[in-house]
C-alpha cells in the first residue's frame, strides 16, 4: 500500500505547493481544505491542504506535524476558486486560500437536522413593504434568470464544488445575465435585493449580499434580520474572531443560507448560491490592497459564473466601468441595465447650492452656518460632511518654505488635539511645540479638519447635540452602530464627520446636509479622482429630505463651476458620464483598456528604483514583439506617494487591449523578479487598480 501524500499551500507569497507524507495516524482524518502544521525551510508554517494522493514524489519527504482544525474550513468549491486567482492575479495559491476564511480554531455546535429548514423552506419570511411598479418590473426581470436548484437534497456546502462546477452538467450551460440596478438614492434598490433574496431561497438556493461597511449600513442588516432571522450569516472585520469563525461555519456546513458581509464575504461558501447581490458597486473598499490584490466585483462574476447564479449591483453612482458594460457593452459582457428614477416614497431629491469659498481661517461658511440654525430651531437635523480629519491638515513653515512632513512617508503631519502632530498612513506621532523640525522657525497651522469643525460649531452653538464621526472618533467598537441608531432616534443635532457618513443613512428627521471643501478630491493626482468625487457628493446629498420634510444641500467649494460640481449638485449623472467617458476615452483609460500596476517598494530608494529599471527593460522586450506593441508601458517613475511607511516606492503601469497575453507574459517574468525581491526589497502586482498613488 503507498503512502498517503498532502500537497499543502503556505501562507506566503510562494507560488508553488509542498507535498508532505500524512503519518498514519493521520489518514483517516485529513482532508482537503483542512489546515495543518508543517515544517519548511526548518520554520514551523501553518498550511492548507489543497489535495491529498498516493503518488510518491522524487524527493524526501517531511510529515504533517499537526491537524489544526477539527474539520474543514474551505471546501472543493473555494479550492478550485483559489487555483483560479492565482492564476489571475498573480499571486501564490497560499496568499489566495488564507484570505478566504477567518481564524480562530474552535468551531460552534452543529445545528441539528431537526433544526434545520429543508430546501425551498421561505414560511415565515415576509418582506416589510411590497414593491411599487418600477421596483417590481426589475424584481421580475431579475428572478427570471433565477433557476431552480438542479439538485435534489442539497446539504452542506462542502459539497458545492463537485455539483456546481464548471463542466460538471448541474449547471445549465447558458449563463444568467448580470444586472446592474442604477437608482438614485432612496429609490428602493434594498427592497428589491430583499424580494430577490426571498426568491432564492423559495428555489432552493443560497445567496450572497455584500456591502461596502456593515457599520454604516445598520439599517439594512435590520431589515434583512427581520425577514430572514437565522437564515442570515454576518461575515466582517468588526465582529469578534469567535463570532465570525462561528458565521462563517455555520455558512460552510450548509446550516445558514444567506452571507451578509464586506468584501471577504465574497469567498462565503454559501450553498448552491443563486443570487449574488453588491450593494454601492461604485466603492473602492470593493479592492484588496494586500496580495492577492483582488476586486471581489470580479470575483463575484466568476462565482456566478461558476454556479448558473444571477449577478446584481447597485448603485446611485454606478463606476464607469459598469456603466459602460450595461449600456454600451451589453451583447458582450452580458449586462442587463435597468433605472430607477425616483424615490420610493415619492419624496423629491434635494435641492443643492454651491457656495465659494472665502480665503479665510473660518472653517464654514456664514450661508451654511445660518442654515444650520435655522435647523436647530426647527427641531431639525443636519449632516456635515469634511473629508479630513484631525484639527489642522497642515503645518506650514514660511521662513524655510515647507510643511511638517512624516519621516516615514511623502506626505503632511496633521495637527490634531493634545498638540500631536500624526501621519494618518502610518500613524507615526510626535508632540508639536509651535516650532519648524528643519529650521526652528516658526511653524503655523493651515486649514480645518473635523476636529477644529466640531470645536467651532460647539462655540456657536453650544447647546447643540453634536456628535462627530470619523477614524479617531470610531476607534472603539460598536461607537458607529451606535452614532448611526443615535441619529436615526432623533437624538443628535448635528452629525459631522468625514467619508465614513456618506453612505448607507436613512434618517428621517435629516433635513440639511453640508459638504465643506467639497472639491477637495479633485486634486488627488488619480485618473478615478473626478469619479470618486462626483459619488461621494450624490451620495451624500442624497442622505437629505428622505423623509416628509423637504431637504437642502449646501457645497462649499474653491470652484462651484467645476464640471464635476455642477453635475453632482444637479445629481445629473447622465451629464458627469458623458463627459467622463469621453475623457477616459481620449486618454485611454478603463473601460478602453485593462491596467496592470507593478511597483517596487524597500527601505533603499536606489534599490526599488534599480529594480523597477531592471524590470522595464524586461518587459519592453517582451511586450513589443515584431507582430505589435501588447501594452503601452508608463514609467518607471516614483509613485506619487513616493514613500510609505518607511518604504521607498517606484512603480510602472501597464495599459493594454491584451490582458491575457499581458498576464501570461508576467507569469513567466515575474517568479525570477520574485526571487530577487526577497532580501528587503517587495514587488506588488495590481491588476485593475483603483487608485494609481
Amino acid at each position: 500500500m503507498f503512502d498517503l501524500f498532502a500537497d499543502v499551500a503556505v501562507r506566503l507569497p510562494l507560488t508553488e505547493l509542498f507535498t508532505y507524507r500524512v503519518p498514519p495516524e493521520f489518514a483517516d482524518q485529513i482532508e482537503a481544505g483542512r489546515r495543518v502544521l508543517v515544517s519548511l525551510r526548518n520554520v514551523e508554517e501553518e498550511g492548507l491542504v489543497v489535495r491529498l494522493h498516493r503518488n510518491p514524489p522524487d524527493f524526501e519527504t517531511l510529515p504533517v506535524q499537526k491537524l489544526i482544525d477539527s474539520e474543514p474550513v474551505l471546501n472543493a468549491d473555494q479550492l478550485q476558486l483559489a487555483e483560479w486567482m492565482a492564476r489571475y492575479y498573480l499571486a501564490g495559491p497560499g496568499e489566495c486560500l488564507f484570505k478566504m476564511f477567518p481564524g480562530g480554531k474552535r468551531n460552534p455546535p452543529r445545528v441539528p437536522e431537526n433544526k434545520r429548514r429543508k430546501s425551498g423552506d421561505v414560511s415565515g419570511f415576509a418582506p416589510a413593504h411590497d414593491l411599487n411598479a418600477a421596483q417590481a418590473a426589475v424584481y421580475q426581470a431579475v428572478v427570471a434568470g433565477l433557476n431552480a436548484n438542479p439538485v435534489a437534497n442539497p446539504e452542506a456546502g462542502r459539497d458545492t464544488a463537485a455539483s456546481l462546477s464548471p463542466g460538471s452538467g448541474a449547471v445549465q450551460s447558458s449563463r444568467p445575465p448580470a444586472h446592474l440596478i442604477h437608482g438614485i438614492t432612496g429609490s428602493g434598490k434594498t427592497e428589491v435585493y430583499i424580494h430577490t433574496l426571498l426568491e432564492a431561497l423559495r428555489r432552493g438556493r443560497g445567496a450572497l449580499l455584500l456591502v461596502p461597511e456593515i457599520s454604516l449600513t445598520v439599517q439594512l442588516i435590520e431589515r434583512l434580520q427581520a425577514v430572514f432571522g437565522d437564515e442570515l450569516a454576518l461575515l466582517h472585520s468588526a465582529l469578534s474572531g469567535g463570532d465570525r469563525r462561528s458565521a462563517y461555519m455555520h455558512v460552510l456546513r450548509g446550516e445558514k443560507r444567506i452571507a451578509v458581509g464586506t468584501r471577504s464575504a465574497v469567498f462565503a461558501p454559501v450553498a448552491y448560491p443563486g443570487v449574488i447581490i453588491l450593494d454601492e458597486e461604485h466603492d473602492g473598499s470593493y479592492k484588496e490592497h494586500s496580495a492577492p490584490r483582488y476586486d471581489a466585483r470580479q470575483i463575484a462574476h466568476k462565482r456566478a459564473a461558476d454556479h448558473g447564479a444571477v449577478l446584481l449591483l447597485g448603485s446611485a453612482t454606478p463606476r464607469i466601468e459598469t456603466a459602460y458594460a450595461a449600456r454600451v457593452m451589453q451583447e458582450q459582457t452580458g449586462f442587463v441595465y435597468h433605472s430607477l428614477g425616483e424615490r420610493a416614497t415619492g419624496a423629491e431629491l434635494p435641492p443643492v447650492r454651491r457656495v465659494k469659498i472665502a480665503s479665510s481661517q473660518t472653517p464654514i461658511t456664514g450661508e451654511l452656518l445660518n442654515e444650520i440654525d435655522i435647523n436647530l430651531k426647527a427641531g431639525q437635523q443636519s449632516i456635515l460632511l469634511l473629508n479630513r480629519r484631525g484639527y489642522n491638515p497642515f503645518v506650514y513653515c514660511s521662513s524655510c518654505d515647507t510643511t511638517q512632513s512624516c519621516p516615514n512617508c511623502s506626505v503632511a503631519l496633521n495637527l490634531h488635539k493634545g498638540q500631536r502632530l500624526v501621519c494618518h498612513y502610518c500613524a507615526y506621532t510626535r508632540a508639536f511645540n509651535g516650532a519648524c523640525e528643519n529650521c526652528g522657525g516658526e511653524a503655523k497651522p493651515i486649514g480645518s479638519g473635523t476636529q477644529k469643525l466640531e470645536e467651532y460649531l460647539l462655540n456657536l452653538f453650544p447647546n447643540a447635540r453634536l456628535e462627530r464621526l470619523d477614524t479617531d472618533a470610531a476607534s472603539k467598537r460598536n461607537t458607529v452602530r451606535d452614532c448611526i441608531a443615535r441619529l436615526i432616534a432623533g437624538e443628535i443635532d448635528i452629525l459631522l464627520g468625514t467619508q465614513m457618513i456618506a453612505k448607507g443613512l436613512d434618517a428621517p428627521g435629516v433635513t440639511l446636509v453640508g459638504v465643506l471643501q467639497a472639491d477637495h478630491g479633485l486634486a488627488m493626482p488619480d485618473f478615478r479622482s473626478a469619479e470618486r468625487t462626483f459619488a461621494l457628493l450624490t451620495q451624500v446629498a442624497g442622505r437629505a429630505g428622505r423623509g416628509e420634510l423637504k431637504g437642502r444641500v449646501i457645497f462649499e467649494c474653491l470652484n462651484p463651476e467645476n464640471p464635476v460640481i455642477v453635475n453632482a449638485a444637479r445629481q445629473e449623472y447622465e451629464a458627469f458620464y458623458r463627459e467622463e467617458i469621453t475623457e477616459r476615452s481620449d486618454a485611454v483609460y478603463p473601460p478602453f483598456c485593462r491596467i496592470i500596476r507593478l511597483l517596487y517598494r524597500s527601505e533603499d530608494d536606489d534599490r526599488a528604483r534599480t529594480a523597477i529599471e531592471r524590470l522595464h527593460i524586461r518587459l519592453s522586450q517582451r511586450l513589443q514583439p515584431a507582430s505589435g506593441e501588447l501594452a503601452t508601458i508608463l514609467g518607471p517613475a516614483p509613485a506619487p506617494l513616493e514613500k510609505l511607511h518607511n518604504q521607498y516606492r517606484h512603480h510602472l503601469i501597464l495599459k493594454t487591449l491584451h490582458m491575457k497575453r499581458v498576464r501570461n507574459i508576467l507569469a513567466e517574468l515575474l517568479p525570477e523578479e520574485r526571487a530577487r525581491s526577497r532580501d528587503r526589497l517587495h514587488l506588488e502586482v495590481d491588476l485593475d487598480p483603483v487608485d494609481l498613488l
